[in-house]
């Protein structure tokens, strides 16, 4: 969520009403748009950082006869404001998903052909990130620079190889948002760091961010004034000799203030014990909203966790079974939180969470099995009496994937304790999928939408 909009946590209607009265404000800005495609287009993309003439082209488009793309735009436009707690939120996130798995082949065409369709992202309606490598031509680059929206790139390549004095000059970098560099070089992260002026968004992946040598030039990078304006950091590093590198970035990083990041995503190597601990233990972890933890987390991990209480959003992977109890008791503190996505939780933990206070108010709740079998697989009759406890009755959204999904989904359909569910996520490859939609709709949900 971007935290620039002062109206975050006002509930959808009243945004409704600040937002019209920014587009009667800006009546005249806007007034120069044709009335076709090209003027809200060309009023898009130079400023997009704007809703206004997002949403005014949505209106256009219902008038055209194209209210799907007129309902992605708002929708996400309303998603980048929204909290997490808010239920409306989760059927905004169902209707983009729905409307991109429909369309986003089709919308995708707005985007230059040599653009790879592979890893498209849509935000607030349109086109928002790309991959892409290095070398590419002057021309392409004051493409993105001028005449498009996107605002995040994701760089797979050799540093070495890019013209930098034409990316300087094509327009591209100070609307750049979010920069994610993959298999990166200390050089890279530090030129894309002192070069996005108004970077929100960093993610790194596999990155080498130091070579020997160079500590003091991995804290420059970590205490640069760009870094000032985060919103959310992201950071993955699985083994090798970049770990190590990693681990001192994520150090130096912890040891400044970062006052509007609200996001952290970690995968870092089971090489290293508490791994997470620096970041998580820096002065602004107290204000973070949404943390991600894609590896198994230890016990001291969790209590650093637990005393989060600004946290809504939380996806990590338990440790060991014998475990879990533990583990859940440590997040009990976490009374707020309104989504939730647990990986690999067994009979124990599921015991555990069904009595703790971490459900009060939760609207979304994922449990992931391990769909590869090295671990017990989920246990149908552990998550059945979770639901029959009643303690997930405000539940709006509840995902469960795994071997046994098919099994526990017909038993759902048969509960009296899901008063508030709405929204129910079928795993891919799911065979029965189609039966399975058919039980759940004709079993007492009949607001139910799946997906």
């Amino acid at each position: 969520m971007r935290s620039l909009y002062p109206a975050i946590g006002l509930a959808s209607t009243v945004f409704s009403e600040i937002m019209h009265l920014k587009m009667a404000r800006k009546s005249i800005r806007i007034s120069f748009m044709k009335d076709d495609k090209s003027g809200f287009w060309k009023s898009i993309c130079a400023d997009p950082d704007d809703d206004v003439p997002r949403l005014v082209f949505a209106d256009y488009l219902d008038e055209q006869g194209q209210p799907e793309r007129a309902e992605l735009i708002r929708a996400q436009c309303d998603l980048e404001i929204l909290p997490w707690s808010d239920p409306q939120r989760l059927d905004l996130e169902m209707t983009s998903r729905r409307l991109l798995q429909e369309h986003q082949a089709e919308w995708n065409h707005e985007l230059p052909k040599w653009i790879s369709q592979k890893n498209v992202q849509f935000r607030r309606g349109f086109p928002y990130a790309i991959s892409t490598d290095f070398n590419i031509p002057t021309s392409h680059a004051q493409v993105l620079g001028h005449q498009s929206v996107v605002q995040s790139i994701r760089y797979e390549g050799n540093f070495q190889r890019v013209d930098r004095a034409m990316l300087e000059t094509s327009g591209l970098l100070p609307r750049l948002r979010t920069i994610h560099l993959v298999h990166e070089t200390f050089e890279g992260v530090q030129w894309h760091v002192q070069n996005l002026p108004d970077m929100r968004e960093l993610n790194l992946s596999f990155s080498e961010i130091k070579r020997t040598g160079h500590s003091d030039s991995v804290s420059a990078i970590a205490w640069s004034p760009a870094l000032s304006g985060l919103t959310r950091f992201g950071v993955l590093s699985y083994g090798g000799g970049g770990i190590h590198a990693t681990l001192e970035f994520c150090e130096r990083l912890a040891e400044r203030d970062l006052p509007e990041l609200r996001s952290l995503s970690m995968l870092l190597s089971p090489e290293t014990t508490d791994r997470e601990s620096p970041l998580l233990n820096s002065s602004f972890a107290r204000q973070i909203e949404e943390l991600e933890l894609f590896d198994s987390v230890s016990l001291s991990e969790l209590q650093t966790v637990g005393s989060l209480t600004q946290l809504q959003s939380l996806a990590l992977c338990l440790a060991s079974d014998s475990e879990q109890s533990e583990a859940i008791s440590e997040l009990a503190s976490l009374t707020g939180l309104a989504r939730l996505s647990i990986q690999e939780l067994h009979d124990q933990g599921i015991a555990r969470l069904q009595a703790s206070p971490l459900l009060d108010h939760l609207i979304d709740l994922e449990i992931r099995g391990d769909l590869f079998g090295y671990s017990p697989e989920l246990s149908c009759s552990a998550i059945l009496r979770l639901i029959e406890s009643g303690a997930l009755s405000n539940l709006v959204r509840l995902s469960i994937t795994g071997r046994t999904t098919g099994q526990i989904i017909e038993e759902i359909a048969k509960t009296k304790q899901l008063p508030k569910l709405r929204h129910l996520i079928f795993p891919r490859g799911t065979q029965t999928k189609r039966d399975l939609e058919t039980i759940v709709q004709s079993a007492g949900f009949p607001n139910l939408r799946t997906l």
